[in-house]
């Protein structure tokens, strides 16, 4: 990573944190896996239907 880019980020966060921006807190937040970004409550409400189904994962597991 370039070394200005990187002290620049390093700059804005420590002003967003001294104007009292930055918060540490604990919640669940809606990720999109695609894009790999946050995703709005609006946007992960849209087309949301109840589903009743069950989910099967099936792993290969190297024992050694």
């Amino acid at each position: 990573m370039d070394l200005t880019f990187m002290e620049t980020v390093w700059w804005v966060f420590a002003q967003l944190y001294e104007k009292g921006l930055v918060y540490k807190g604990f919640k669940v937040m809606p990720y999109g896996t695609g894009c790999k970004t946050p995703v709005s409550n609006f946007e992960a409400s849209q087309n949301y239907k109840w589903w009743r189904g069950d989910v099967y994962s099936v792993f290969n597991l190297a024992i050694r």
